[in-house]
């Protein structure tokens, strides 16, 4: 408890996160998972700017929780979006959206940020994918439109897929 207390000055009082960093890192080491050293050691990183670091911690307290669990998608999703938001890695960050959209189809955030992430990463194959599942769940017959519309443009333009391209502008224009 002195070294939670100490920690807690340098970072109150102090205005000393960096200084607190380590003293929380060396904590968590000792003691194992404790959501609240973690949670504090997450807030530092993110207070100093140390992103993939706060990743890095997010991933070890995901370790050892059930896949389904709720808290696990909540320390996925943080993830994700750090991954996307302050790390550039939407492959990466694509790749944990994709999983956590699985488990939960209706979050409109997931489905946002899966968008999101697959755009970022040029990957138009994962998007026309998207796009189609899109399309088969919208209910507004314009919006579905041009969410196959955007679909059949990728198909011809970046994956030389006329054929399929086709069918798809000429089932829209029916």
């Amino acid at each position: 408890d002195y070294v939670l207390v100490h920690a807690g000055f340098a970072i109150s009082v102090l205005d000393e996160a960096e200084a607190a960093i380590p003293v929380f890192a060396e904590l968590a080491e000792a003691t194992g998972p404790q959501p609240d050293v973690g949670e504090r050691l997450e807030n530092l990183f993110e207070r100093t700017g140390r992103f993939g670091e706060r990743a890095g911690q997010l991933s070890r307290r995901r370790r050892g929780r059930a896949a389904t669990s709720p808290e696990a998608g909540a320390l996925d999703l943080r993830r994700a979006e750090i991954l996307l938001d302050q790390l550039g890695l939407a492959g990466q960050a694509a790749a944990l959206f994709r999983d956590l959209h699985e488990w939960e189809p209706e979050s409109q955030r997931l489905r946002d940020g899966l968008e999101r992430a697959l755009r970022q990463s040029n990957d138009v194959a994962g998007l026309c994918e998207f796009l189609e599942v899109r399309s088969a769940e919208e209910q507004d017959a314009e919006a579905r439109a041009r969410l196959e519309l955007e679909r059949a443009t990728l198909l011809e333009e970046m994956l030389h897929r006329e054929e399929e391209a086709q069918r798809l502008l000429t089932a829209l224009a029916d």
